[in-house]
């Protein structure tokens, strides 16, 4: 479905190259903290995250905002060892990052921002750190 709120998309226009650049960095990051183990490669993949954060928030893509939250939350549990599955979460990490790449696009070709879409990617993402999933309905609430 096509939204009309074609001035996300056109916001969306302006930011997504810095953004993307801030979730690749993100990744080789993410990539050597899970290949090395090496901690400050977290902590910088973790820097990356919080500013893309920011920069969604301040954009008003709720849905991407949501999925980013997530990666972020769950990239601070990875940080402060809270995570017991950790090969199984790196996956999930890996695969949000990838998930919100998508959804930008998605939303930059001028499509709604529904973040109905990514729920399984942002319960994937809880369940990693073992926090309740959430609803469709939660999802819509304003």
């Amino acid at each position: 479905m096509i939204s009309n709120k074609s001035s996300l998309s056109s916001r969306l226009g302006w930011l997504i190259a810095e953004i993307e650049t801030k979730v690749n960095k993100s990744q080789v990051d993410f990539g050597n903290f899970t290949t090395n183990q090496d901690e400050s490669a977290l902590e910088q993949s973790l820097h990356h995250w919080e500013e893309v954060l920011g920069v969604l928030d301040i954009l008003g893509a709720e849905g991407a905002y949501m999925l980013a939250r997530e990666i972020t939350l769950l990239l601070a549990a990875l940080h402060q060892k809270k995570i017991a599955r950790k090969a199984e979460t790196y996956q999930i990490a890996a695969d949000g990052m990838l998930q919100l790449t998508e959804y930008l696009r998605h939303l930059q070709e001028g499509y709604a921002d529904l973040p109905v879409i990514i729920l399984p990617s942002l319960n994937n993402l809880r369940a990693a750190r073992e926090v309740d999933l959430l609803s469709e309905h939660l999802v819509f609430l304003p």
